[in-house]
């Protein structure tokens, strides 16, 4: 086994040992089959061609059923979320996605680590802006055996969090792992210090679910190494279950192309079911020897199976179970306290609908459809499910689709519980179900994962209360940060709406109900924002996202999934959009808009230099206007071979100059730059490893500093796009999808697609008086105050790495300490501002001093009484 990877709190992030390459250049034997409408028949063997095979069939099962496009919780969301984060990615060259975001990411540290090796470090230092007060998709759940304090959940892209106290706080320690989608993940009941997850989501609509095996760790989480499952990644792999025997010890692993076994503590595995999914691994409470699996969405064999040798050999369970072709998705549970009573929730493989609850008094033996209630999946049961038995009444039952529901007669009616869920409301759960456990050792109570991230119940189901503060894992499409107060931003986030960041570390939720997606904040008025939720429905509001008002009148044609739009911010009031009828404009505020322009677009961005030129870019190439969007030119081709378009960037000081980001890990360019409006484009790739850049934007202080988000990271060129350095120090290891300026402070802000909002000095920040340079301590950020000079109060922003006491005081000239700030426990990275209210101090300049351990930074303070 192999030391992968070890990260260190008070330590900047950094990647040690050697990653196992020979994995990632071999095709494997095994073959995984995706769900959708019509699943028998050969499949693909290369992930790519799954994912593509998956997407035509989705595509094809919604145009048979146009209906579903209209209706809430048809599947129709995710599939699109699959499809924005697929299609751009896939290439015939590029067998797996999952193998070449690998290959990126470990020509990136390799890169970083040559840099260090010359004395060059990169001057970023990111901290999270959050949220950290609420969390995104979460997809697995475990416990320590025998301390339920102690707890671990998967995130979508986002990695796994652990707390110790029952889920108060939470710490993750995988931010550097090639993969942050943790689709499994298991505690060993004999020695739970050993905890093991399985990367990647084994649903295709994951987005974002690439997979590199399963990896272990021999520290309660702290440090993580490969395992014998890091295989050919020409498929890659997605997990959904993975459960650890109590008695022997051996630990399964369902997959999306099968299910595996290992009787080494997870060092080693086989795998002993080929092709398929498999959705879920139970044992029986009293026979050691005895599991049961339950696969679904397959070609053949969608059963449940029974082993009663510790999985060596396996019998198929079933008269009364529903026949193979019409088994989807399915989640069984045993009871406890009945053995002989196993339950199965499973999804109708053609419609995606419930297909039953199936219950079993004999052991699996026979079955029979108990469930007589609403589809609780309606047509997306590939996409959540869920299922929990009480452990001591064998008739309770949780089981989770779109909503939760609970049954106390054996199933035979449910009745949804903790509904009514709002954005903010943490007593009632989130939509969207994927794990449902009991504690160890309760009958009361258990937990839940969901689109909204994790809530508890101590009342068997009957009520409940959220404990996801503290898992910083939403997915961003998209942020808008403020250029006149250094705290507001706003993010459009996977079903999670438009939140906002607006004091300290937390942030506030609207009553906007769906994806959101591209923010846009007034320059001068951040109580004035705009935004948008899924296929371009537009929305206003004067309260700073607060509350929401559509802003649709005057637009035609169906918005994409992510539907671009771009503030003039030389006039603010003036927005532009694009649907399938063509381009549209609004000069009021979005009280009307006017279509200006036929093409479509993916993206696009009114330039900051002139309020005249404004560029757009769709698959065909770029296009621009000069005349403030009145007329429009193509402005291509590029004359070398690329990827898909992902973004246009206005260059925001040169009116000619324009760049075009590009999707893809072929060996295409990745960004392309013309300095004379289209006329001649330029590939300014340079030496960037070929990954997607899903992002780009040029400090207006230093227009010389180019910065891009990739699926690994952020990279900066101070050269002319001639090389590229990583710039990530502090960041997780997540997809960055957008990054913007905070122009007159100083600060660049990335949205990731799992991990949300981090924000770093940027390099032309103004020299600090009290020093004379730039203090960059690897784990401390302090702002000057604002304002400063300081009146009767100001608020410090400040943030810290450190496993120990954090304090923030002020110091007079003479280095005598005056007044304490504020003091904290321990330093947990998130950027947090505090008020400050002078006492009996005279006028004068004094500092304001932030220490952790050995490392200290300083701002100048003016005191004015």
């Amino acid at each position: 086994m192999k030391r992968l990877f070890q990260s260190t709190p008070q330590l900047p992030r950094f990647v040690f040992g050697i990653v196992l390459t020979s994995f990632l250049f071999f095709p494997s034997a095994a073959s995984a089959q995706s769900p959708g409408n019509g699943q028998n028949g050969p499949q693909p063997e290369r992930q790519v061609d799954l994912a593509r095979d998956w997407l035509d069939r989705m595509a094809r099962y919604f145009d048979e059923n146009p209906e579903l496009k209209e209706t809430r919780s048809s599947g129709w969301k995710p599939y699109n979320r699959a499809k924005w984060f697929y299609e751009p990615r896939m290439e015939d060259e590029i067998p797996s996605l999952a193998a070449a975001r690998w290959n990126a990411w470990r020509e990136k540290t390799e890169r970083a680590r040559a840099l260090a090796a010359q004395g060059k470090t990169s001057t970023a230092n990111w901290f999270l802006v959050g949220p950290a007060n609420m969390s995104g998709r979460i997809l697995s759940l475990a416990f320590h055996p025998s301390d339920a304090d102690i707890v671990y959940v998967g995130s979508a892209s986002g990695g796994l969090w652990k707390s110790t106290d029952g889920g108060a706080n939470w710490t993750t320690s995988t931010d550097e792992l090639p993969s942050l989608s943790i689709g499994a993940v298991a505690v060993l009941p004999g020695n739970p210090d050993i905890v093991l997850i399985g990367t990647g989501e084994g649903t295709t609509a994951g987005a974002g679910d690439d997979g590199v095996g399963i990896l272990k760790s021999t520290d309660g989480g702290q440090t993580w190494n490969t395992t014998s499952l890091v295989k050919s990644l020409t498929q890659g792999h997605g997990f959904h279950i993975m459960e650890a025997n109590p008695v022997t010890g051996t630990i399964f692993a369902g997959a999306n192309d099968g299910i595996y076994r290992s009787t080494d503590d997870g060092d080693t595995w086989t795998q002993i079911g080929f092709g398929g999914h498999y959705y879920d691994v139970k044992f029986h409470p009293t026979d050691s020897l005895t599991v049961y699996v339950a696969k679904g969405y397959s070609a053949s064999g969608n059963n449940i199976k029974i082993s009663t040798d510790d999985g060596v050999t396996w019998t198929k369970l079933g008269t009364g179970y529903p026949a193979s072709n019409t088994v989807g998705k399915t989640k069984i549970d045993i009871s406890r306290s009945n053995p002989d009573i196993i339950y199965a929730n499973i999804v109708n493989s053609s419609n995606h609908e419930t297909l039953g609850i199936y219950r079993s008094d004999d052991a699996g033996a026979t079955w029979n459809n108990v469930y007589t209630g609403p589809n609780m999946t309606n047509a997306q049961g590939w996409y959540n499910l869920s299922l929990a038995v009480d452990p001591n009444d064998p008739d309770v039952v949780i089981a989770g689709g779109v909503s939760l529901y609970r049954s106390t007669n054996a199933g035979s009616t449910f009745a949804k519980t903790g509904e009514g869920f709002i954005l903010g409301n943490e007593t009632d759960v989130h939509w969207d179900h994927h794990v449902a456990v009991y504690e160890p050792g309760s009958n009361s109570n258990i937990w839940v994962g969901n689109d909204g991230g994790v809530w508890r119940s101590t009342n068997d189901g009957q009520t409940w209360s959220s404990r996801r503060e503290g898992i910083s894992s939403y997915q961003f499409y998209d942020i808008g940060v403020s250029q006149s107060d250094p705290q507001f931003a706003l993010g459009g986030a996977q079903d999670n709406g438009i939140p906002g960041h607006e004091t300290a570390d937390q942030w506030f939720v609207s009553n906007l109900l769906a994806d959101g997606f591209v923010c846009n904040i007034h320059p001068d008025n951040p109580d004035r924002v705009y935004a948008e939720w899924q296929f371009g429905n537009h929305v206003k509001s004067l309260d700073g996202g607060q509350t929401w008002d559509p802003a649709m009148i005057g637009i035609t044609g169906s918005g994409a999934w992510l539907a671009p739009v771009s503030m003039d911010m030389n006039d603010p009031k003036q927005l532009f959009t694009s649907t399938s009828a063509g381009i549209f404009r609004t000069n009021n505020r979005m009280n009307q808009w006017t279509r200006v322009g036929n093409q479509t677009a993916i993206w696009i961005d009114a330039s900051q230099a002139s309020t005249d030129v404004v560029w757009t870019v769709n698959a065909s190439g770029p296009w621009v206007s000069t005349d403030d969007g009145d007329s429009w030119a193509p402005a291509g081709p590029y004359g070398f071979a690329t990827g898909a378009e992902t973004k246009v960037a206005a260059h925001p000081t040169d009116v000619n100059t324009a760049f075009v980001t590009f999707s893809g890990y072929s060996a295409t360019a990745k960004i392309a730059m013309t300095n004379d409006q289209g006329a001649t484009w330029t590939n300014v790739t340079g030496d960037l490893p070929f990954q997607p850049v899903n992002t780009m934007i040029v400090d207006p202080n230093d227009t010389d500093a180019w910065y891009i988000g990739t699926d690994v990271g952020v990279w900066t060129s101070t050269n002319g796009g001639v090389n590229w350095t990583p710039y990530d120090t502090g960041l997780p290891n997540a997809v960055v999808t957008d990054l913007e300026i905070r122009t007159t402070f100083g600060k660049l802000a990335a949205g990731t697609y799992g991990r949300g909002l981090w924000e770093t000095n940027l390099p032309t920040v103004p020299t600090d008086v009290a020093t004379g340079n730039v203090e960059r301590p690897l784990n401390l950020m302090l702002d000057p105050p604002y304002p400063n000079p300081v009146g009767r109060r100001a608020t410090f922003r400040f943030a810290a790495r450190y496993e120990g006491p954090v304090a923030l005081e002020i110091f007079d000239i003479r280095g005598r300490r005056v007044e304490e700030v504020t003091q904290l426990s321990r330093g947990d990275g998130i950027i947090r501002n505090v008020t400050w209210e002078p006492g009996g101090i005279a006028s004068g300049v004094y500092f304001a001093r932030l220490t952790a351990g050995s490392e200290t930074i300083t701002r100048r303070v003016v005191f004015t009484r």
